[in-house]
This record gives C-alpha cells, structure tokens and sequence, in this order.
C-alpha cells in the first residue's frame, strides 16, 4: 500500500505516470508465510515500513531521504530474514 498526498499523474496512452508529490511518501507491506501450502516450510508474519522526502537545494540539486523499518515474527533462515541494501547509486560516480 502507497500514500501520497496531492500526488500528480499524467496520462500517457490509457497509462498513468506518476509526477511526484511535494509531500512525503508512505509504505507499508505485509507478507506472511504459510507452513506446508504449495511447499511453503516457515510460518511468519512480515510488516514493512517505508518512509521517502525528496527535496530541492538551489545549487545542490534533489537529493531524498529514506527510511526503511520493519518487524518479522518466527525462526527464518538468515535468507529471509533482513539484510543491508546494495547502493546502486556508487557506479554513477565511480570511473569507468
């Protein structure tokens, strides 16, 4: 689930594209997992939070702010448990 306040769209082609809002942006997914369906092995539940401001700084440019929280319940494995996010942002600035 998305909430963004006065958030503008264009239509382009029958598609809608999202212009960004002014405002913060809000997240939140739940996901659970069930025990023996469709060969499922862990029961948990998995609540997601997901919190982004983007601004303007004359000179600076847009840069945004992001915050990423969330909560999971049962033994899982380490592959489903949280982990630390990859930058892809690093190769813009590195030499090629």
């Amino acid at each position: 689930m998305k909430f963004a306040w006065k958030e503008k769209f264009i239509d382009d082609a029958g598609q809608k594209i999202s212009m960004g809002t002014k405002y913060p942006v809000f997240w939140l997914q739940y996901t659970h997992g069930f025990n023996n369906l469709l060969n499922g092995e862990y029961l948990y539940n998995r609540v997601d939070f997901k919190f982004q401001k983007s601004f303007f700084i004359k000179g600076l440019g847009k840069p945004s702010i992001t915050l990423l929280a969330g909560f999971i319940d049962g033994d899982l494995p380490y592959t489903i448990l949280y982990n630390g996010r990859a930058s892809t942002e690093l190769s813009r600035f590195m030499p090629q």
